[in-house]
């Protein structure tokens, strides 16, 4: 169905006056939730993010009549003119982008119109714009996408309701048809059942819709394939980190992880390591140039290692958002994982990738055991040894540095302790970068500035152990996250990400240390806490059970519901049997008991009910006589007394028929007292009913009086 829009609001009557008003706050309200969709879904820049709200906000300020601004002649024309020579600007420096260029230019023209629209074709075109932007929205499969979504249906319809009104209204009136009514009730409050109707009918089809969403057999992840959403990036996880770039991931609140033990030993406080970074040329850190081999995922399963080990196992599901990442994070030591993919490359001492990984949400399970150092390790091959060993010039002092560190201890693994709790103790937290850049960060955290986030320490830590002969190395993840106590998930935010060390021990193999201190950032309030609880336990479900929601999904929900039916069946024969026993051996002994006490309140309680009920009436009856008499009536009162008249006729065996008209009916009756009385009823009626003359309520109700009082 094509939305019909309105013509100019000139000359418009009070009721059309009045449905218009709520029409323009329905079609701005149309627009924002599609805006407000972009947003949420990380579709739009900051800087047209901030002009385009701003520029909403004042269109609202001028529907409520709380700003006054009339766009002068020619306006539209004008502005577009100088945004199109504006294009070029943002395409080729501000944007750098063509489609967001586009994007932004479609914008700003659908804001101009939202302001200047009069004709019907303006109305189309917003309405269009704003169908545009909640089909974009969908693109990034958020969370919030369903809220907005809602708002845009229920605004949808009211937009529709308010056009179709005005259009009607406005046909009329070309036809010379006065319009006295816009609905049967008046003009008071009409905007709130309209309101009340439009949220009615959203949600019985957002619940049809989503009936048929959980029935119909489908694959979403086939169907989200295509729509290539944009991904969340964040530098630091990728096989290449810079100083810094970790503290700037630490900075953001964005759940990027979300971990679920699926076996019954579930340890926590793990690391989820993810890429291993061997290479430092002083500022940076990135993986080797071994070559990485690729494994093949058969059946759904990759074998990640092939040494059995007797330590304890355990299971685990990760699902990672929209993340522009291609690395598996996973715990411990990793025996087997389970994906959606072909093949997988890596090894333990690369990490683990999925190049080219499915577009959107990505689940994957993994099997693994705790790490523990072995005693029959083969030695680390020359080559190797090399790689863990290499060393681009670095400052004399750290060499000195991690010397007096160690003092006279033996072995590579007090070596080791000592360099990590020194780090933990004499260096402080922070997540602030360095206010300029400089030449060597490395030697500039641990001699000036000493404070620094994860990077710094686990570097200082990798490049003191191979001043010492120790190789290291640098890995990159997760650590810690919060158990959400709603879903069970661990949520692993971009506050989590963390990098740390692994040093190689003769004969004991690669020990995890982690030199960073503890942060002391303030704790977070409970209250938040417990909201962002409650939102990220729906983003899971939303996640799982709409993005992610296929075939298999639906025959699990199928299973569920199957295996709950027949719990229910078999607990409704219990209480079945359950209440068969009372009723036979209890019952009597209650009944004999209580009868009595049960007749007496219940008779007490219907003449408690009846009682009030006739006092209400009587006292309601007379507060309307009094509020009629002082001119205070209603439409609804000329119903109900013309109701009260044919009553009081048909007592005297006189009724009217259903095909007879108010008029019609009274001037068939027979001239006298009676006659006379239902012809000026007749008239007050349509005065007060269809004329809205509130005047004529008193005179009426004292006719119909003298009417019930004639013999």
């Amino acid at each position: 169905m094509r939305a019909q829009s309105p013509p100019p609001a000139g000359g418009r009557s009070a009721p059309l006056a009045a449905v218009e008003h709520h029409y323009q706050i329905a079609l701005l309200g149309l627009v924002a939730s599609g805006y407000l969709a972009i947003v949420t879904g990380g579709l739009l820049d900051f800087y047209a993010t901030i002009l385009t709200g701003t520029a909403l906000v004042a269109r609202l300020l001028i529907v409520m009549g709380v700003l006054r601004w009339t766009p002068p002649d020619r306006f539209e024309a004008r502005a577009g003119l100088c945004y199109l020579a504006f294009y070029p600007i943002d395409w080729y420096f501000l944007s750098k982008d063509s489609v967001a260029a586009t994007v932004h230019l479609l914008l700003f023209l659908g804001v101009v119109r939202l302001f200047t629209a009069k004709t019907p074709r303006d109305f189309r075109f917003v309405q269009t714009l704003a169908l545009l932007q909640i089909l974009a929205a969908t693109l990034s499969a958020s969370v919030y996408f369903l809220i907005f979504l809602t708002c845009f249906l229920m605004f949808g319809i009211a937009t529709l309701a308010g056009a179709e009104v005005l259009r009607s209204g406005s046909g009329a009136a070309s036809t010379g048809v006065k319009l006295p009514l816009v609905a049967q009730s008046g003009l008071h409050g009409f905007g709130w059942r309209l309101t009340g109707l439009t949220f009615f009918i959203a949600s019985t089809i957002v619940l049809i819709g989503g009936g048929l969403f959980f029935t119909l057999p489908r694959s979403a992840h086939a169907a989200f394939q295509h729509l290539a959403p944009l991904r969340t990036k964040f530098p630091g996880l990728s096989n290449v980190v810079s100083l810094g770039e970790i503290g700037e991931i630490e900075q953001s609140e964005s759940a990027l992880l979300h971990v679920r033990m699926t076996s019954r030993f579930a340890p926590t406080h793990l690391k989820w390591r993810g890429m291993v970074l061997s290479q430092f040329d002083g500022r940076s850190w990135r993986q080797g140039n071994k070559e990485i081999p690729m494994i093949r995922v058969d059946k759904g399963f990759a074998r990640l290692s092939d040494r059995p080990s007797h330590a304890l196992a355990f299971q685990y599901e990760v699902r990672m958002g929209d993340l522009d990442s291609d690395i598996l994070f996973l715990a411990g030591r990793p025996q087997m994982a389970s994906l959606a993919v072909p093949a997988i490359y890596g090894t333990s001492d690369t990490g683990y990738r999925v190049p080219g990984r499915p577009i959107g949400p990505f689940t994957y399970s993994g099997y693994s055991v705790l790490e523990e150092p072995g005693s029959n390790v083969a030695a680390l091959r020359r080559e190797e040894r090399a790689e863990y060993l290499e060393l681009p010039y670095t400052d004399p002092r750290i060499g000195d540095l991690a010397r007096s560190w160690v003092g006279g201890g033996s072995g590579p693994l007090y070596e080791a302790r000592a360099i990590e709790r020194h780090l933990r103790n004499d260096f402080g937290y922070t997540l602030q970068l360095p206010s300029k850049e400089v030449s060597d960060p490395l030697a500039h955290f641990l001699f000036e500035r000493k404070k620094g986030h994860c990077e710094f320490f686990a570097s200082a830590m990798a490049v003191m152990l191979r001043e010492r002969g120790i190789p290291s190395r640098v890995v990159t993840g997760f650590q810690s996250g919060v158990l959400n106590p709603l879903n069970g998930w661990l949520i692993l935010r971009a506050s989590d990400a963390h990098s740390w060390v692994e040093g190689w021990i003769e004969g004991t193999g690669w020990i995890t240390f982690d030199p960073t201190p503890f942060s002391t950032a303030p704790p977070k309030s409970q209250l938040m806490q417990q909201a962002r609880f409650y939102l990220d336990a729906f983003e899971v479900f939303w996640g799982e059970w709409v993005v992610g929601y296929d075939f298999d999904r639906q025959l699990r929900l199928a299973t569920d519901l199957h295996d709950s039916s027949r719990a229910a069946s078999g607990s409704w024969l219990d209480w079945m049997a359950a209440g068969a026993t009372w009723l036979n051996q209890d019952f009597p002994r209650y009944a004999r008991k209580w009868a009595a006490p049960v007749a007496g309140s219940l008779v007490g309680a219907l003449t408690l009910i009846f009682g009030l009920g006739w006092i209400w009436k009587l006292m309601s009856g007379r507060g309307r006589l009094a509020r009629l008499k002082s001119g205070g009536g209603q439409r609804s009162d000329a119903t109900l007394l013309y109701q009260r008249a044919l009553k009081a006729l048909t007592r005297r065996g006189i009724e009217k028929q259903g095909c007879d008209t108010a008029g019609e009916f009274a001037r068939s009756l027979e001239p006298s007292e009676l006659g006379r009385l239902m012809g000026e009823i007749t008239g007050l009626y349509n005065r007060l009913r269809f004329g809205g003359d509130a005047g004529a309520a008193a005179r009426m109700f004292e006719l119909v009086a003298r009417l019930e009082k004639l013999p």
